[in-house]
């Protein structure tokens, strides 16, 4: 994809993307606040909502995908999603409440018919139990997916008279993650192990079109964490801080969480970033519980989607004015 002349086709600050159903690609553009389409040749296609509170408007896109051929959009700050027909048409939007009372949701991603749901309370500075929950559309609870524990995501720190809410670096709470389809869940435990003794990772792949499950322990080595990795992690956070304090601040585990991130296919494959080998692995693991692919991303790019043979990668933190996709063809 190549900066455009057309400011409806710019990446400011590329958020959520996805393949679509038609092959192009969508874009959540945070700086705008709309969804932005490409075809196969990064040629701008259109958009889809743009920045608002009304109907068909944005203030935070968390997530978006496909149920058939409508496209859904999840918002976090209107706590709202939104449907969308195939000519990109709103056709309605309604409210993420869970059981009839207002929620915050670490994901919220529609499936055929339902949604599959995490949310959490308290805040993201403490430990909490995360039910991953199959609710209706209006927030009815239907069944218990997974029982996970979910932070601490941050540290609430103070300097003087402001608060921090700073990321903690080298989480090794569950993920989770849905494909664009709405039909494949992966959720995988990933706690640092306690000893350098070769153990496994737990991946439990749904498929909710069937209703069944499939258990995979993938072994791996676990990897000490060094003390030049926690400088490194530390360097991006505010100089006003030392490494000492922050150090302080944070727990850091013994060994490298196994597992850096975790991406499904539309095909059921489940791809896992590796931690503590070269950065950018990723894995593709088959229905054996072994290793079938491997494919290395190049830095800075953040693996987000997974179609077929093919990984979608965006910059995370760009350089300049525009923001960039590439898609990485792993196997064919």
């Amino acid at each position: 994809m190549r900066p455009s002349a057309d400011p409806r086709a710019e990446l400011l600050r590329v958020g959520v993307a996805r393949f679509g159903p038609d092959a192009w690609l969508y874009v959540a553009e945070d700086a705008h606040r709309d969804i932005r389409i490409f075809d196969e040749a990064g040629r701008f296609r259109g958009n889809v909502g743009h920045m608002g509170s009304g109907p068909g408007e944005f203030r935070r896109i968390m997530d978006f995908g496909w149920v058939g051929d409508t496209l859904w959009v999840t918002d976090g700050n209107l706590r709202r999603i939104t449907l969308f027909d195939a000519a990109r048409k709103l056709v309605r939007a309604f409210r993420w409440d869970v059981g009839g009372v207002p929620t915050q949701h670490v994901g919220d991603v529609m499936t055929a018919g339902k949604r599959v749901v995490q949310p959490h309370s308290g805040t993201l500075a403490s430990a909490s139990a995360a039910p991953l929950l199959s609710v209706t559309r209006d927030g009815r609870v239907l069944d218990t997916l997974a029982q996970l524990m979910y932070g601490p995501v941050q540290a609430d720190i103070r300097i003087g008279k402001n608060r921090l809410l700073l990321r903690r670096p080298f989480p090794d709470y569950a993920l989770w993650d849905v494909d664009r389809t709405g039909r494949w869940l992966a959720v995988v435990e990933r706690s640092a192990a306690p000893s350098p003794a070769r153990t496994s990772v737990s991946v439990v792949l749904h498929d909710l079109q069937r209703g069944t499950r499939q258990l995979m322990n993938i072994a791996y080595s676990p990897v000490r964490l060094t003390k030049a990795q926690q400088d490194s992690a530390l360097t991006i956070y505010p100089p006003t801080l030392s490494r000492d304090e922050l150090r302080a601040t944070f727990h850091f585990p013994a060994f490298v969480p196994p597992v850096a991130a975790v991406v499904v296919s539309d095909d059921g494959g489940v791809w896992l970033e590796r931690s503590g080998e070269a950065p950018g692995t990723w894995v593709r693991i088959g229905t054996s519980g072994t290793v079938t692919h491997v494919a290395r991303v190049p830095a800075p790019y953040r693996v987000v989607d997974a179609s077929g043979g093919s990984l979608l990668a965006v910059v995370a933190l760009p350089d300049d004015s525009q923001a960039a996709a590439i898609v990485i063809e792993v196997y064919r």
